[in-house]
């Protein structure tokens, strides 16, 4: 009997210690779980500020004057900003020129706030959906704007204008 309290009071002992331990480990959970929301937040708050920056160069018309990344805990959702400053899903308000070049903000965007040293770009068709305005919007962007996000862009295309419009390496 004598025996049996003993590993009865070692094992109480090492409860109590894990108790201990459980509760640090809950604590320091806790801790992760907010760190990670906290930076999830400055994340997306940092991407749309460059993305809105973007956006004033690349977009050429004046129907949608901001785009942002806007975050939920169960996803995420590109929308548009009309001028009386109401947001829309860019997938179910926007032509398919100005989801791509809402695409191509966001994609700058992240590239710059992920990897600002990194400079580069590559674009794979990237006037597909785009009419002759947003070409020449984009022609221009590339040639005057695009240079203060990045430093080299390479682009797929089968797009003569375009493939005409930077110094061109044929393979």
């Amino acid at each position: 009997l004598l025996e049996q309290q003993a590993k009865l009071a070692k094992l109480s002992e090492t409860i109590a210690g894990l108790s201990g331990k459980i509760e640090f480990l809950s604590t320091f959970n806790n801790a992760l779980l907010t760190t990670q929301e906290v930076l999830r937040i400055d994340l997306i708050s940092t991407v749309n500020e460059v993305m809105s920056n973007i956006w004033v160069d690349i977009y050429p018309y004046e129907k949608w004057i901001d785009i942002r990344l806007q975050a939920s805990e169960a996803d995420y959702s590109l929308q548009i900003c009309d001028e009386n400053n109401d947001y829309f899903s860019v997938a179910g308000f926007a032509s398919g020129g100005e989801r791509m070049l809402a695409a191509l903000a966001m994609r700058i965007a992240f590239a710059k706030v992920l990897a600002p040293h990194l400079s580069l770009l590559i674009l794979d068709e990237p006037t597909h959906n785009l009419d002759q305005t947003a070409i020449d919007t984009f022609l221009d962007v590339l040639h005057n704007k695009l240079a203060n996000y990045l430093d080299q862009i390479f682009i797929i295309t089968h797009d003569p204008k375009l493939a005409e419009a930077g110094n061109l390496i044929e393979v």
